[in-house]
């Protein structure tokens, strides 16, 4: 009994730890606001994907990370915001 239940713990930490399975900005390009979900809860940066948030138009998603802490003034590696 206790080796099945050590299986058991086992097998929901390694679930638990894999993450979300789509890249978060696939995810927000193709609107797919529980994977955005999954990253958030995974600590994924968000404002990395406020980029393809405005290019895609995917407003509730905007929403969400901007809700989550993203930040609408991150600059991109040019120097550039939103």
């Amino acid at each position: 009994m206790k080796h099945f239940l050590l299986t058991i713990i086992a097998v929901v930490v390694l679930v638990g730890a894999h993450g979300p399975s789509v890249d978060i900005h696939e995810a927000v390009s193709k609107g797919n606001i529980e994977a955005v979900k999954q990253h958030i809860e995974a600590g994924t940066d968000v404002n990395s994907a406020l980029r393809g948030v405005a290019k895609y138009g995917q407003k509730e998603i905007a929403e969400l990370l901007i809700a989550n802490g993203a930040n609408v003034n991150t600059k991109d590696s040019s120097g550039r915001t939103l």
